[in-house]
């Protein structure tokens, strides 16, 4: 009976860790996905460098969005970047408007501070901007959203974390657990272990490129994830 009990909270734990990480990866890709489509009227020659957003903010809490200018020409340039922030709504948004001027491969950082007050539909700060073009130097432009969760009581940098590491540590517990009373692993013991690795192994390689903010890697990955999440269940309820 103890073994028994050990084997069920493994698999408990290990199915909390895969929903919390199925969850946060969906999350933040969907995010991404919502400001990808963002202002989509403004077409662009080329990717911007870099634009990073906080993944969580909390209401009360000011997140910076950053971006990342390069003049990639062998003279100086001064060209216009404009960013867009939703305002509540999709089609409401607020413009800032500046002028860099920047030295031959020189890297300008630039920074916009974003609440909860911009989520349209109360879940997701959408952010574009757009570097106007200055010869020789394409126009570009990047996209990236923000989710706004409802828990006033943490940062959501602490929240971030602490969702992460539910993830973490029930897949690993839970693998732990699980193994521990199914030593030795033959037969389907040892499938059903590989398959749980493999989901595992899915779900932190989506949370990595979400961190990076590679939402289309880890939007692929996130849909391979519930492929093998639907064929592992329909393995267990043959078998069983």
């Amino acid at each position: 009976m103890k073994i028994d009990r050990m084997r069920l909270l493994g698999t408990l734990l290990f199915v909390l860790g895969v929903l919390a990480g199925l969850a946060f990866n969906a999350a933040t890709v969907w995010a991404d996905l919502e400001a990808s489509m963002f202002d989509a009227s403004l077409k662009a020659d080329e990717s911007i460098d870099r634009i990073s957003c906080p993944l969580i903010i909390t209401p009360g809490e000011t997140g910076v969005v950053t971006v990342s200018v390069k003049n990639t020409a062998d003279r100086l340039v001064t060209t216009a970047v404009r960013a867009h922030i939703s305002e509540g709504f999709v089609s409401l948004m607020r413009q800032q408007d500046s002028r860099q001027t920047i030295q031959p491969g020189e890297t300008v950082r630039l920074s916009y501070d974003v609440t909860a007050e911009d989520a349209a539909w109360n879940l997701f700060v959408l952010v574009r901007v757009f570097v106007f073009p200055a010869l020789p130097m394409h126009s570009r432009s990047g996209s990236c959203g923000v989710l706004v969760a409802n828990l006033p009581v943490l940062p959501g940098w602490m929240l971030a974390v602490l969702w992460l590491a539910i993830s973490l540590v029930g897949m690993g517990g839970g693998i732990w657990l699980w193994v521990r009373q199914r030593t030795p692993l033959i037969g389907n013991a040892m499938r059903s272990f590989r398959a749980m690795l493999v989901l595992g192994v899915f779900i932190l390689a989506g949370m990595v490129f979400n961190l990076l903010g590679a939402w289309l890697p880890a939007g692929l990955l996130l849909l391979a994830t519930i492929v093998l999440v639907t064929a592992m269940l329909a393995y267990f309820l043959s078998i069983s």
